[in-house]
């Protein structure tokens, strides 16, 4: 992929195809970490659906992104006739996970490159939903610490809400 350096010298463009190696091992921590809603709501679906994991699974799998996934969860609680506290806090998570959910998008989904002359890291921004401009743009490097923080404490907001809806006195399923 012939690609170049950043483009302020106004020469023509010579990129490598590679990125810096400590790119590669945070942009790989966000992909292991997946969405931080992923698998925590999928399991609270199927728990407060009365659901066997792999019967879940087969509907779960067909709920794409995590708004989709919290949306059920909330009109399952209401089903199940859980507390308007429990509710607003899922409504709260799921308020709070669109950036981070976008950000790690973009983090796992759209090309890298790295400066051979600069040595910095950029990025083809392909879908940004916020700022549409579809071109390279610098990314510094504590931008990938930055949303594994945000993904790490919106996991533990998830697994938090999960033990309290485990906790919860709900209606049996009619």
């Amino acid at each position: 992929m012939l690609i170049g350096d950043w483009p302020r010298d106004k020469k023509p463009l010579h990129w490598t195809g590679l990125v810096h190696a400590s790119h590669s091992r945070r942009s790989s921590n966000i992909y292991q970490n997946r969405s931080p809603s992923g698998i925590a709501t999928r399991q609270l679906i199927w728990h407060l659906a009365g659901l066997h994991p792999r019967t879940g699974a087969c509907i779960t799998a067909q709920m794409l992104g995590a708004t989709n996934r919290f949306k059920t969860i909330i009109t399952l609680l209401r089903e199940r006739g859980a507390s308007p506290t429990l509710i607003g806090q899922t409504q709260k998570i799921m308020n709070t996970s669109y950036d981070v959910a976008e950000e790690r998008n973009r983090i796992i989904h759209d090309p890298w490159y790295f400066g051979k002359a600069s040595k910095l890291t950029f990025q083809r921004k392909s879908m940004p939903s916020k700022n549409p401009r579809f071109e390279i743009e610098y990314v510094v490097e504590s931008t990938i610490g930055k949303t594994l923080k945000v993904i790490w404490v919106r996991r533990q907001k998830i697994g938090a809400l999960s033990k309290a809806i485990h906790r919860a006195t709900l209606a049996p399923l009619r």
